[in-house]
């Protein structure tokens, strides 16, 4: 079933963009997000059991995209994705119902399959609830809970995000956050990010960029992530983003070491108004396991997004 509506999302509507019908697309993209609106109010509704017209939810939506990763001296891979959130005004402030697919690494070698027929079943999905407790410019606290299934094996989980923003005379911007999920099956999983960024004018903006993420149940595998990143606004269709990392891990079987260093660039456009996006992402990595010697790769991404309230396109800082 979900193979199913991947599908038709993804593959079954890319392939009316390419037969020109751009009249047919329009109209098939209204519908889908009528479709996500009237949803979201139908369920919100039915919690709440009477009719507040006064109060509708305009921001649910779902972006869908699919992935083809190329290196030299690895084989091509593929990757699925999306995420659905569908916003319950009446039931709550700032209460979502979320669907989307799990990504177990903040490597860039992340959970991929090696033919495009399986890219959607081999990948693990989080369904659950996200209640926003506060919400504000300085400071985000939300709880969820929910279950993670990949095939038909669920493991449920509850989730607590904290994140606190900080702001200088100097016009920089320092966030610290965190994200902890705890499931049944899988155990702990905490993702520790401190973000510090700058706005250098009204077409840049740059970054440094420090993940840490821990999970119990690969054998208390720890990962870092460390980026200076450069964005480049060019317009409303598309920008530019520049990136330098490093990549660490280890777990309770190997040592914690360095596994590459990454260079690459990310080009996003929105290339049919303001829902059908592509991104190019070539790049040099020099990985540990080739004696850190230079090797190309590539990423290409093409996605759509559908909601009442559609995107702006590429958004300013």
């Amino acid at each position: 079933m979900i193979k199913r509506c991947c599908t038709l999302l993804c593959v079954g509507f890319l392939s009316y963009l390419s037969a020109g019908d751009l009249s047919y697309i329009d109209k098939a993209h209204q519908s889908l997000s009528e479709w996500i609106y009237n949803t979201s109010n139908k369920i919100d509704l039915f919690f709440l059991r009477y009719k507040q017209s006064d109060i509708k939810s305009t921001d649910s939506y779902i972006d869908t995209s699919f992935d083809t990763y190329y290196e030299e001296y690895q084989k091509t891979l593929y990757r699925y994705n999306i995420k659905v959130r569908l916003r319950l005004p009446r039931t709550g402030k700032r209460l979502h119902l979320v669907f989307k697919d799990y990504k177990n690494s903040i490597s860039s070698d992340r959970q991929n399959s090696s033919n495009i027929s399986d890219s959607v079943g081999n990948n693990s999905y989080l369904l659950g609830v996200a209640l926003d407790k506060f919400k504000s410019r300085y400071l985000h606290l939300r709880a969820g809970s929910g279950v993670r299934f990949h095939g038909i094996s669920p493991d449920a989980y509850i989730s607590l995000q904290v994140s606190k923003r900080f702001f200088t005379g100097s016009k920089w911007q320092f966030e610290l956050s965190s994200t902890a999920r705890y499931f049944a099956k899988r155990k702990n999983e905490d993702t520790i990010s401190f973000i510090s960024s700058k706005v250098l004018d009204s077409y840049l903006k740059f970054t440094i960029l420090n993940n840490y993420h821990y999970q119990q149940k690969t054998s208390d595998k720890q990962e870092v992530v460390n980026a200076l990143i450069l964005d480049q606004y060019l317009n409303s269709k598309k920008g530019v983003s520049y990136s330098a990392s490093i990549y660490s891990s280890g777990d309770s079987k190997e040592a914690f070491k360095l596994h590459y260093y990454l260079l690459q660039l990310l080009y996003k456009r929105y290339f049919y108004k303001n829902y059908a996006y592509y991104e190019i992402t070539p790049g040099i990595i020099f990985r540990d396991s080739r004696a850190f010697k230079p090797d190309f790769k590539v990423m290409f991404k093409v996605g759509l997004f559908f909601g009442k309230k559609a995107t702006k396109g590429y958004r300013k800082f």
